[in-house]
């Protein structure tokens, strides 16, 4: 596995024609493209539930990514040979903030994982895992009734304060990435309602985290 591509874990489990999409895809979120964008893939059966697979992977993957909206279009060049992804740029489709902001806010974001980190003593995975959910548990509030759409996001955790369990979850993997620790995130559900907790990767082996349910807790 490429050096830059180990923390990516739902990345690695994709096909190579995922992957492929993957890598076109993520150059494209990053710039915040509007409009069309061109995965570089010529169009084949069910390339859209590839895209489907490929979307949830980058959001899974990419917690900095913190601006990508829930939905999206898929569909194909005028010439119907590449297949392509919108969001931004027809109807209600938008990324979460303006381009305009993302520079600063990616500071504000970047400023805050290192103020966390600065406030970590410790020393072995474990125990850095733990401070990390201690420090992320005491500065983030459960947020049950706001429709800011930054309460999913690593942002919303760590720089606003406030979030719900998909904001707490990839804050967490943001941080443990910090520390080369691999994470990555798991869906289902609590009391019948979506959940959103971590998988984390200590000596060897796999364990799972819920800062949301620690936090409500305590």
């Amino acid at each position: 596995v490429n050096k830059n591509d180990q923390f990516k874990i739902c990345y690695q489990q994709l096909t190579e024609k995922q992957k492929g999409i993957y890598n076109a895809l993520e150059k494209a979120v990053k710039e915040m493209q509007k409009g069309w964008i061109d995965l570089e893939t010529a169009v084949y059966e069910n390339y859209r539930r590839d895209i489907n697979v490929v979307v949830t992977a980058l959001q899974n993957d990419m917690p900095q990514y913190f601006w990508l909206p829930p939905a999206y279009y898929t569909g194909n060049s005028q010439n119907r040979e590449i297949i392509r992804i919108l969001f931004e740029g027809q109807d209600d489709l938008t990324y979460l903030i303006d381009k305009n902001q993302k520079d600063q806010m990616e500071k504000e974001l970047m400023s805050k994982v290192n103020e966390i980190k600065s406030q970590v003593t410790a020393k072995t995975p474990f125990e850095i895992e733990l401070q990390l959910h201690d420090i992320l548990c005491k500065n983030t509030t459960y947020l049950r009734n706001d429709n800011d759409p930054l309460k999913y996001t690593a942002y919303g955790a760590l720089v606003q304060g406030k979030a719900v369990c998909e904001g707490y979850s990839r804050a967490m993997q943001l941080l443990l990435a910090q520390y080369g620790i691999k994470s990555t995130l798991v869906t289902g559900k609590a009391d019948n309602i979506g959940h959103m907790w971590n998988l984390v990767y200590i000596e060897n082996a796999w364990y799972h985290l819920d800062a949301t349910w620690n936090d409500l807790g305590n």
